[in-house]
Formats: structure tokens, sequence, C-alpha cells
């Protein structure tokens, strides 16, 4: 969308406010001991609206009054635009067995990322030469990335609002 550049700021703020909002809400579903797939689904939800809030900062470089906020749609630059404030051991659903940069081949675990296809795999049922649902999510782990990723909103939230 072509957004007024005076707008940004405010845009950041509420991305930022909906972030805590699930990341608040991914700690709480982890605390009823529902199953920890459902709160990976909010985080990356959270994961994602931060995205956001990064390319609306970006764009705050821009000198034109309307700004055109490129990815603001598109869950993977999103995800991606996350990724650049975000460690990448901080977005991971489980650590997987083995590096990711130590291997090519795609028969090693790796961990899952928090991403649009792991999300969606938790919405619903798939067929991948087996019924699937969701990824594997270490549950101690989400929690230490949850934490880590409040801590780093706080932080953004002081430099971009």
């Amino acid at each position: 969308p072509r957004i007024p550049k005076d707008a940004l700021k405010a845009g950041i703020s509420t991305c930022l406010d909906v972030v805590g909002w699930r990341l608040r809400e991914a700690s709480a579903v982890l605390n009823t001991g529902v199953a920890p797939g459902t709160a990976a689904i909010l985080f990356s939800f959270a994961v994602e609206e931060f995205g956001k809030a990064v390319l609306l900062h970006d764009a705050c470089a821009a000198n034109d009054p309307f700004v055109e906020v490129r990815g603001f749609y598109d869950h993977h630059a999103k995800l991606e635009a996350a990724a650049q404030h975000v460690p990448d051991d901080n977005l991971l659903f489980h650590g997987g067995a083995f590096q990711g940069d130590a291997f090519q081949a795609a028969g090693f675990d790796f961990g899952n990322r928090a991403d649009f296809d792991a999300r969606l795999s938790g919405l619903s049922v798939d067929w991948r030469d087996g019924w699937r649902q969701g990824v594997r999510v270490d549950e101690a782990l989400l929690r230490k990335n949850i934490a880590a990723l409040s801590e780093i909103v706080g932080r953004k939230r002081e430099e971009w609002t």
C-alpha cells in the first residue's frame, strides 16, 4: 500500500502492540498445557507482524510524502524482514539434530523455523506420504524464543517510535 510517511510511526507502534499480544497469547497457551503447536502458530504470527514493523521502519527512510511499502502483504517478505533483527536461533520451533549450514542434503533434520508454511501446517491436517498436522515444537525452546522476541520488540519500540 501507499502510506503517508507521517503515519508510519503509528503503524510501527500498532504492529509492535500486536506482536506483544501474540507473544503473551503464545505464553498463555503454553501455560495451559495445550499442545505447543498452537503456541507456535501464535509465535509465527508475532514474528510476521514484527516483520511488518521492520518494513514500515525501513520505509521511513524514503523522501516522499507517500511511501509504497513493498512486502506489506507478502508473508515471506515479512518473515525475512523480521529475520534481519531476530537471531536465527530465536526463530526455531525446535533445534534439529544438525546444524543448518553443515549439510546440503535435504534428508537431515535442521529444525523448523517460524515461517508461513509451518504456521499453515499447524492450522489443518494435510497428506504428505502420511497424515501430518503441525511441525515438531520444543516447548522450552519456544518459551525461550518468545522471551527473546519480547526483549527485541521492547528495544525496537524505544528506537523506532
